[in-house]
């Protein structure tokens, strides 16, 4: 029997890590652009706010899962989920304010149409997020 939930563990990390990566890949294509051609792609913009979304969903399953084997019920919204985790003492506060930053940042710029921030940004944005992902799938590990 353990073998057996080990193996469907496995398969879930490995199906999360494959999605993880796609979503990450959205935002690093953003990289290839010139400032201007950046601020002014609406193209770019929906794939960065999509990237972002989707590492968000990775993120949030897996902190669903710690919180669920942690006997906590897990709040519906992202940034709660995140909030959860620290006080279980499952996520770093400072990895979590880091996380929430990106979060508004890329949100804020969606909403105001101001992307320069998100474009001089990216590869912080980039670090934050894989960090975060990171850092959860090693609590799952131990959990």
């Amino acid at each position: 029997m353990t073998n057996r939930v080990s193996d469907v563990d496995e398969s879930a990390r490995r199906l999360r890590e494959t999605a993880f990566w796609k979503h990450y890949r959205n935002i690093e294509r953003a990289l290839s652009f010139t400032e201007e051609d950046f601020v002014n792609g609406a193209a770019i913009h929906k794939a960065i706010v999509e990237g972002v979304a989707g590492c968000e969903r990775v993120v949030s399953e897996a902190a669903d899962l710690i919180l669920a084997r942690k006997g906590r019920r897990p709040p519906r919204e992202f940034t709660e989920k995140l909030v959860e985790l620290v006080r279980c003492r499952m996520l770093e506060p400072a990895l979590m304010g880091e996380v929430l930053d990106v979060h508004r940042l890329v949100y804020c710029a969606k909403s105001s149409k101001e992307w320069l921030p998100v474009y001089t940004g990216l590869v912080r944005i980039m670090e934050v997020l894989e960090a975060c992902w990171k850092y959860l799938e090693r609590q799952l590990a131990l959990a």
